[in-house]
């Protein structure tokens, strides 16, 4: 009797079905993640809005602040321009920047000051405020990056005591802005970024606008006020 082969529809049939390689399993996760991040983005989107907002806030008051002749409105538009950095350093944990500028509110607020209280005019009163700043230094340390918050500081509160706006300019132009431009690239403060930009053609423009010249006149005059 001839052997009988069991009918093929008996076989069980393999699975078609593609087994997933390690690279889709990985794939997949990684959508996932994606997917999860950008749904806690949708979330929640205003809290980098207003951080960057503020920054983008104080930009105004910088960018009048180099059109105006007079140190005592030039003093006040940059106190209102670093109080509003300064909190946004803070909501970016940027604790360099932001403790610096708490000190260069305090300083600026001084220098309106500067033909009304005479003891503001010593020379010891910037070197007090350089070490504050020394101090906000060495207690948030982060690395190379904090220098960057100390170095325009101090250069610009040096400056500052000449009473001079030529220098002001001159020194905000080659060390102090472009020191702060590169401490809010780090920190992710792209209001900042625009404001030392922007800055640093306000200073060329008031170059122009007032005359070197005429820049000195002003320091002169207000000398003979003190």
């Amino acid at each position: 009797m001839p052997l009988q082969l069991p009918a093929l529809n008996c076989i069980p049939a393999i699975s078609t079905m593609p087994i997933p390689s390690s690279a889709n399993i990985w794939q997949a996760r990684w959508s996932s993640k994606k997917r999860s991040g950008d749904a806690a983005l949708q979330d929640d989107p205003m809290p980098q809005i207003i951080v960057q907002g503020i920054g983008f806030a104080a930009v105004a008051a910088f960018i009048l602040s180099y059109q105006i002749k007079s140190n005592r409105r030039l003093f006040l538009l940059q106190l209102i321009g670093s109080a509003l950095f300064c909190w946004q350093f803070f909501l970016l944990d940027a604790f360099s920047g932001c403790f610096s500028l708490a000190v260069n509110i305090l300083r600026n607020a001084l220098m309106m000051k500067y033909n009304d209280w005479k003891w503001v005019q010593k020379k010891w009163c910037p070197v007090i405020i350089s070490i504050l700043f020394a101090g906000i230094l060495i207690l948030t340390w982060n690395g190379p990056v904090s220098l960057l918050a100390f170095l325009a500081s101090v250069s610009s509160t040096f400056v500052y005591w000449t009473n001079s706006p030529r220098n002001i300019r001159m020194v905000n132009l080659v060390c102090a802005s472009p020191c702060w431009l590169i401490y809010d690239v780090i920190v992710h403060s792209w209001g900042g970024l625009l404001s030392e930009l922007i800055t640093l053609i306000s200073i060329l423009v008031s170059i122009l606008r007032f005359g070197w010249k005429g820049l000195a006149q002003d320091a002169e005059s207000s000398q003979v006020r003190k």
